[in-house]
């Protein structure tokens, strides 16, 4: 959510409701819940130096902590391959 809302405020992404409002419609959804990041998803997001986009840090470190895959068509992941991954 934190990067939703950087991009949001650097324009790439156009909501048509203020954010806090957007967030709660998103999160009502039964199928998307939100994830923190607490203490051994940031010990693994320290060792997950592949890239320096933290975001993308951070969402690798918690597919890690909770042995799930990534659905994801980003080049960098697929070229390092920090975790399991579709979509190639």
């Amino acid at each position: 959510s934190l990067e939703l809302s950087m991009l949001i405020e650097d324009g790439a992404i156009e909501i048509n409701m203020p954010f806090s409002h957007w967030m709660d419609a998103l999160f009502s959804h039964a199928t998307i819940n939100p994830l923190a990041l607490d203490l051994d998803v940031v010990k693994i997001f320290n060792s997950v130096n592949y890239h320096n986009d933290l975001f993308d840090r951070a969402i690798v470190a918690s597919a890690i902590s909770m042995e799930l895959p990534l659905i994801t068509n980003d080049r960098k992941m697929h070229k390092f391959k920090p975790c399991e991954l579709f979509w190639d």
